[in-house]
């Protein structure tokens, strides 16, 4: 149904800090965010078949962590972008 095809589209969940952008495009996933130091992490749902996923602190690869569809990003401050193929 249209509904279960907007739940199942992969959005972030929270943000540790502003949100700038996401969206999808092309069938890629891509969201932006100004990082903040703070207690919680970023979430973001991502669902298969998008497995692979990259994320920049600063323009530079930084570790995220991927259970099932939910990938978690350890908050910190800079400029952040996460992108899902």
């Amino acid at each position: 149904s249209e509904a279960a095809d907007v739940l199942t589209r992969p959005r972030p969940l929270a943000f540790a800090g502003s949100g700038k952008s996401w969206g999808i495009s092309d069938g890629e996933f891509s969201a932006r965010w100004a990082g903040a130091a703070v207690d919680k992490p970023s979430l973001f749902y991502i669902p298969l078949p998008l497995q692979s996923v990259e994320v920049l602190r600063d323009g530079r690869p930084t570790t995220f962590s991927r259970d099932g569809n939910i990938v978690t990003v350890v908050a910190g401050t800079g400029d952040y972008a996460l992108i899902a193929r």
